[in-house]
């Protein structure tokens, strides 16, 4: 999938849902229905190896009354980027936060493969993960090296190298932390530098990818 194809399809999937599903309705029927706005695929074989039918019922969806703002019945706010009002857009959810809360009770989510929107099981998704690099160079603080790190011999200058840590440690403990090979998932970050920018390499799922994105943006803002 080129990047513009892959911009094209985040758009249409953060715009306002004009779909009016109701819990019950086959979830085939839906599949069909999103197809009318972008490319869909059920992964009948991931549903099948996990016992769900492809005409399972759907689940009810996101409180569509509730504001971005609203705090949890814990009276505790979700982080921003893991609260689906956030993605309410003037009273209706945006249509991947639809989606996905429509598919919350058959434990299903989504994956983007080829400009394509899969819908598959959390498991299938976690074995078929997306690699993706990200320029990260105005969240790493130099710092400086321990003398025993120092690959040179004068102490005439100060040596400093990237410090990763900070935002790996934010990225894996905010983010789907289950799912980071740290904690035995398959996910992997792996940072670097390169002509004075850096990067992190990050193999995970599509949603985790979205949320990722979503944080790093808030990070540089």
């Amino acid at each position: 999938m080129s990047l513009k194809q892959e911009r094209a399809l985040a758009v249409a999937l953060m715009k306002p849902s004009t779909f009016h599903w109701v819990p019950g309705q086959p979830l085939s029927q839906m599949a069909a229905e999103l197809s009318e706005q972008v490319p869909v695929l059920l992964d009948r074989r991931a549903l099948e190896e996990i016992g769900i039918d492809p005409d399972a019922e759907i689940g009810a969806g996101v409180m569509t009354h509730q504001h971005a703002g609203s705090p949890d019945r814990n009276g505790e706010r979700e982080r921003w980027w893991q609260r689906d009002e956030a993605a309410v857009i003037e009273g209706r959810p945006s249509l991947i936060v639809d989606v996905l809360s429509r598919l919350k009770d058959l434990y299903l989510t989504l994956m983007i493969v080829r400009g394509q929107v899969i819908i598959t099981t959390v498991e299938a998704a976690e074995d078929d993960l997306a690699t993706r690099i990200y320029d990260v160079t105005p969240l790493i603080n130099m710092v400086p090296r321990a003398p025993w790190e120092s690959v040179r011999p004068s102490n005439a200058i100060a040596e400093t190298s990237p410090d990763f840590d900070t935002l790996l440690e934010t990225i894996q403990t905010s983010l789907d932390a289950d799912t980071w090979e740290r904690l035995g998932g398959n996910s992997t970050i792996v940072p670097s530098t390169i002509r004075e920018r850096h990067w992190i390499v990050v193999s995970t799922t599509t949603m985790t990818h979205w949320k990722m994105q979503r944080l790093l943006d808030r990070l540089n803002q």
